[in-house]
């Protein structure tokens, strides 16, 4: 049997160091294969094999030594390490030669990389003419990228329809590699009726579809599609989701489309600091629109917090002016109010033009505004600077809300006080946010809720003040005693954290249902936060509560994870449980990306024969991608045993050993154990075998102390 053969052999059963051996003898006869396949051990190499550990230049000397013999795979791949400076010196000639020597033999990879270096000028004169013919022979034989350069050379030098059609044609068939740019371009035509009928489904389908793979271009474009209700319903939350993903990842357009919904308030609280960041980080990068927008911005925050702000009236001077506040005229009725208003009483006016703006008559509330303000009073410039702050019957301008609010606080308003206080707090100028922080301290006269939660996050923050948890808590506390259903959940959240169980659940079951999104969804979390309580802890003060009626209400309000554990709670307490009903639990959580519900899904279908084996490695395969360790050690055992995949030695042992390297369970020692025990897709090690038998031991195995115990009794 030849060299070349037996190592063939050896790497199909998994024995990757006997497999090398075989191959090194016969590329050392000169065997054109054997050289490739070095090249390939040495690329990628095994962590756990010292003789063929990644090595970039070893892999490029058996390369180009089987690329000298006419493989054309491997001049392909020697090719590439040119282009590219892998394990040689970067050298396009080199690379356009090896390309061409490959191409030539029809190898399409190279027929594509041959286009590229006509199309850019890469080791050869460029030459568009050449590149483009390229591109049509690697096309043929069915390369997607170069059937994409191909349609994209056709729609950018042509407005004839047959060429445009043409580019769409081959654009539809180059998508089927799932490639995320490529997504994007066949959007694009379907977005702008390109080589065929806008269809802005099928744009915004794709534009999904790339966008999920990370490509910050579909990404923006997804989120004007949710924006602009473009074959999708108009969905605020998932445009900012995207336009968010793409300006993180550095697109211009979007960080500066990001920077200008903070300054307007579109979407997100009106901002200056986050949208002078996104506005700069598009400057940064160029993009002309941004450059002119980041000066008026600056611009602006110096005329509101530069030296007008010097003019703020001293604390003693508004603590005096508060003394003296009354509030009579907020009990009074509608009726009444209007009356007095009316009749030129200028609280009146004020009291009257804000509960008319607060029920949206935009147009009579300025009216009551104006004319209280003309009379100096507080409630007046107040309601005027909530106006327009927030756009309502004017066209928004923070200066002008900026200086009503001053106005208003002079006046000794502690709404006002509390408003100003934040609008400080937001630039970050450490001198502004202390005055913003002394505002909110004012402000308290009024006792309202929401002050004590403001001031909690500057202790909490260090914004305006140093940082002090003990006092977090304090003020979070005092909001949470006022009934206040944001403050209750960060405070039991907060005991939860800090393993305060009994405090976390009283603070949980405070919390009511709300009208409120936020506040509703809080409630629900809650449900679930205090139904793991009672399931996990048994020295609650509630200690026969049953955690099940917690986890349904979650669950049943789409809850993910309550989802998840009501699935477990029920398989654990259930002598019958409904297979249909568990799997349905764990399928609605898994369908939100809940990496344990995905794994658990996965094996509660295997255990009960509710789906076969692709399914099953679908789930844990969903599961794996967020590292969750004991869908890692499944995935493992899927490829050990052929379940749902081919079988491979060589990949089950990375799944097994990255699962007991990131979690150690019984389990996943124990695997790990017999991999190393029985060579199995590594080299046999008997020592590491033990050592992870001891720990698989130590954790409950079972099976595991019979092995080491075998071991050890011959001698190992």
């Amino acid at each position: 049997m030849k060299n070349l053969e037996r190592g063939n052999l050896a790497e199909q059963s998994g024995n990757i160091l006997e497999a090398y051996k075989f191959y090194k003898l016969s590329a050392e006869e000169g065997n054109s294969i054997a050289q490739y396949k070095l090249g390939e051990y040495f690329a990628f190499g095994f962590a756990h094999i010292d003789e063929i550990s990644k090595d970039e230049s070893k892999s490029a000397l058996w390369y180009e030594k089987s690329a000298m013999q006419g493989l054309k795979e491997a001049q392909y791949k020697i090719g590439l390490y040119y282009q590219k400076g892998i394990g040689v010196t970067k050298n396009y000639e080199k690379a356009y030669f090896w390309f061409r020597k490959s191409a030539e033999q029809d190898y399409m990879h190279a027929q594509y990389e041959v286009g590229e270096c006509f199309a850019n000028g890469q080791g050869v004169e460029e030459n568009i003419q050449e590149a483009v013919d390229w591109y049509v022979r690697a096309s043929s034989l069915g390369h997607a990228w170069a059937k994409n350069q191909l349609a994209m050379y056709k729609i950018g030098n042509s407005s004839e329809d047959s060429t445009l059609e043409e580019a769409f044609e081959l654009l539809v068939e180059a998508v089927a590699s799932e490639n995320a740019q490529i997504q994007y371009n066949l959007a694009g035509c379907y977005l702008k009726g390109i080589g065929t009928d806008a269809n802005y489904g099928e744009a915004c389908y794709l534009f999904d579809l790339s966008a999920q793979q990370g490509n910050m271009y579909a990404q923006y474009e997804l989120a004007m599609c949710f924006m602009l209700a473009k074959g999708v319903e108009k969905d605020e939350e998932e445009a900012l989701h995207y336009l968010e993903k793409s300006a993180t990842q550095g697109f211009a357009t979007a960080q500066f489309k990001l920077g200008e919904w903070y300054y307007y308030g579109i979407i997100v609280d009106e901002n200056f600091d986050e949208a002078l960041r996104w506005l700069n980080l598009a400057k940064d990068q160029g993009y002309y629109k941004a450059f002119k927008k980041v000066d008026f911005l600056e611009e602006e925050l110096k005329r509101q917090f530069g030296s007008e702000f010097e003019e703020e009236p001293e604390k003693e001077v508004i603590l005096e002016n508060l003394e003296e506040q009354t509030f009579s005229y907020e009990t009074t009725t509608d009726n009444e109010l209007k009356k007095l208003a009316d009749d030129g009483d200028a609280m009146a006016q004020g009291v009257f033009g804000v509960r008319l703006q607060q029920k949206g008559d935009y147009a009579d509330a300025l009216y009551y505004l104006n004319l209280g303000a003309e009379q100096e009073n507080e409630v007046a410039y107040f309601g005027l600077a909530v106006a327009y702050q927030h756009g309502l019957g004017v066209k928004r301008v923070i200066r002008t809300a900026h200086g009503w609010y001053k106005k208003s606080v002079e006046k000794g308003y502690v709404k006002a006080c509390h408003n100003l206080g934040i609008f400080y707090l937001q630039n970050n100028c450490a001198n502004t946010q202390n005055k913003g922080f002394e505002l909110l301290n004012l402000a308290l006269a009024n006792k309202e809720a929401t002050t004590y939660i403001e001031i909690a996050w500057c202790y909490k923050l260090g914004k305006g003040t140093g940082q002090d948890y003990r006092k977090y808590v304090d003020y979070l506390t005092i909001a949470a005693k006022k009934d206040c259903p944001k403050a209750q959940f960060e405070l039991a959240n907060y005991y939860r954290d800090e393993d305060n169980k009994e405090e976390a659940l009283k603070w949980y079951l405070r919390l009511t249902p709300s009208e409120n999104n936020e506040e509703y969804m809080n409630y629900i979390i809650s449900q679930y936060e205090i139904g793991k309580i009672l399931e996990f802890d048994f020295n609650t003060i509630i200690k026969t509560e049953n955690p099940l009626p917690y986890y349904q209400n979650a669950a049943d309000e789409g809850y993910f994870k309550a989802q998840y554990r009501l699935a477990k709670w029920k398989i654990n307490t259930d002598h019958m449980p409904f297979p249909a009903e568990i799997k349905s639990l764990f399928l609605n959580s898994a369908l939100q990306g809940y990496a344990p519900a995905q794994n658990a899904l996965a094996e509660y279908c295997k255990a009960n024969n509710l789906a076969d084996n692709k399914e099953v490695f679908g789930w844990y395969k969903k599961s794996s991608e967020q590292n969750y360790a004991p869908a890692l050690m499944n995935l493992g055992l899927c490829y050990k045993f052929g379940l749902g995949i081919e079988e491979s030695s060589t990949t089950a042992f990375l799944y097994l050993s990255k699962s007991a390297e990131l979690l150690e369970t019984a389990k996943s020692c124990y695997n790990l154990a017999i991999c190393y025990e029985e060579g199995y897709g590594t080299i046999q090690n008997i020592s590491l075998a033990k050592d992870w038998y001891q720990k698989a031991v130590a954790l409950g195995n079972i099976s595991a102390k019979s092995k080491l115990t075998s071991l050890l009794e011959k001698n190992y």
